[in-house]
């Protein structure tokens, strides 16, 4: 039986975060497509960090269940700090604690490049990723590109190779991710990956004192 602890309740926003506790305890981070399409507002931002945190205090591993169309732009330039936030959180998680991606509708701007801290990456067949859309790749190139041919998950597992498996929805997709969580290790991890390691000391050290360059031979001149 599993039990959800919310680690931000009521905190309103597009994301929630909770820890999953049962006997493959995860932290998950979901967001709610219906809530400004997922847009990140500056405390979507918090929740985000507040679980990245977590999963490395506890080593456990990260689910991140995303659908997100990026910087809330009525937040301004908060939001874009709010996602510096959680960004830095998950840059700090990534190759400690395993991060499972499950990509459930647009993942774009600064979400899109989550998906690369990830360790393994689940798309929906009609989700999709990318830094700019159609219509910014349309004014710069000249080309007419649609979601699918630019960041579907065909297109990602043919061109970039940052998809793992692509299911046909969101149930097929929970079921994935479950699986994936259920093969990564039970035990605490980030302890040991985060302590510091000393620098060794240089074997012989350089004694400049005595140090003497090489003698070079002295210029040429030749007469005009």
């Amino acid at each position: 039986m599993t039990r959800t602890v919310e680690l931000r309740a009521n905190v309103e926003g597009a994301t929630s975060a909770s820890a999953r506790l049962g006997q493959r305890p995860r932290i998950e981070i979901a967001f709610d497509p219906t809530h400004k399409r997922g847009a990140i507002h500056p405390a979507d931002g918090e929740t985000m960090a507040t679980a990245a945190r977590t999963a490395i205090d506890e080593g456990l591993p990260l689910v991140i269940r995303l659908a997100s169309s990026g910087a809330d732009i009525e937040a301004g330039l908060a939001a874009v700090h709010g996602w510096g936030v959680a960004a830095r959180e998950m840059v700090r998680a990534s190759g400690v604690v395993p991060i499972i991606c499950v990509v459930l509708g647009p993942a774009v701007s600064g979400p899109a490049l989550l998906i690369g801290l990830c360790d393994i990456v689940i798309m929906t067949t009609d989700s999709y990723a990318f830094v700019s859309g159609p219509v910014m790749v349309r004014n710069f190139t000249g080309q007419t590109l649609g979601t699918d041919e630019l960041g579907g998950a065909a297109a990602h597992a043919r061109n970039t190779g940052v998809v793992d498996f692509i299911v046909n929805d969101e149930a097929e997709a929970t079921n994935s991710s479950m699986n994936s969580s259920n093969g990564c290790p039970p035990t605490p991890i980030s302890s040991q990956i985060l302590a510091p390691r000393p620098i060794p000391p240089i074997a012989k050290p350089l004694n400049f004192t005595t140090f003497s360059p090489t003698p070079q031979p002295a210029a040429t001149t030749y007469a005009r």
